[in-house]
Formats: structure tokens, C-alpha cells, sequence
């Protein structure tokens, strides 16, 4: 398939088979998601960590869901990310206050992932508003924010 197609010209594209607004929530949230996965791309390149790769592939996944209404099954991703929280966070000092990111590169390329991530969560909460998100998506959300704020504090 050409990348140039020119059935974008006019503010519409290709969503779950219909042609809808590029401003809407779907796409919103697909912009969103694909930002967070060139952050993620950047953060596996500094940590030179394969797991960060996995959470590129989840993005994928729900990205094929949101725009093409792809079957999806995160169970056992959320279920990885919560056990990966729980064992960082055994290693950590109690936190006292806010964490300002910048401590290194490493904590601030990961604070970067983690606020994308939310904002992600935000647009795909507001997508729910309109079509029915699979819930595991809305969960996954906050637990990988999760995780990039307890992996950055490891990373410090």
C-alpha cells in the first residue's frame, strides 16, 4: 500500500472501517499511544532494556484495537506490570514528597514516558465516553503509568 493516498487531505481518515474527523477522540487517542511508543523506543535505547519492548508491543496491540477493532487480551500483561511494581517498590525508600524529574537521563527519559502515558490514559478514558474501550485497556493505562514512575525511581 502507497503511503501517499491523499484520503487525508480533508481532515478524515480510516478508523474501524468509516471515515472520521482527524480531530476526533479515536484518533486523539491513537496519537496519543504512538507518541508513547516512540518515548518507550527512546527509553529502551538508553536503558538497553528488552522488557520496554514488550510495552511497545502492547501498544501496538491496543493501537489494532482502537482503530481496527482487533480482539485483545492484556490479563497477563497488567498482571506482569503489577508484579514488576511490587518488586521494584520492595527495593525503594519510602517516598516522602514530590519527585522532580531530572535527577539523570536515564529518570527523566522515563518521567517523560510516564507523563505521555497518562495522557494517553486521559484521551482513551474520553474515547470511552463514546465507543466502549475494553476495560483491561483503561486498567493497563494506570498500571504502566505506574510502573514508569516506580521504574524512574529505581532509575535515580
Amino acid at each position: 500500500m502507497p503511503i501517499v493516498t491523499k484520503r487525508g487531505d480533508k481532515g478524515k481518515t480510516e478508523v474501524r472501517g468509516k471515515m472520521v474527523d482527524k480531530s476526533s477522540e479515536t484518533v486523539d487517542a491513537l496519537g496519543n499511544i504512538d507518541e508513547l511508543n516512540c518515548y518507550l523506543g527512546w527509553l529502551k535505547l538508553v536503558l538497553k532494556d528488552k522488557e520496554i519492548e514488550f510495552l511497545q508491543k502492547d501498544m501496538w496491540q491496543i493501537s489494532g484495537y482502537l482503530a481496527c477493532n482487533n480482539k485483545i487480551d492484556l490479563e497477563k500483561r497488567i498482571k506482569w506490570l503489577e508484579t514488576s511494581i511490587y518488586s521494584i517498590e520492595k527495593k525503594l525508600t519510602v517516598l516522602k514528597n514530590f519527585v522532580v524529574p531530572g535527577i539523570n537521563r536515564k529518570e527523566v527519559i522515563c518521567q517523560i514516558c510516564r507523563s505521555v502515558s497518562r495522557r494517553a490514559e486521559r484521551s482513551v478514558w474520553k474515547l470511552n465516553k463514546y465507543i466502549k474501550v475494553d476495560k483491561d485497556i483503561l486498567v493497563y493505562f494506570n498500571r504502566l503509568s505506574d510502573y514508569l514512575f516506580i521504574l524512574s525511581r529505581r532509575l535515580t
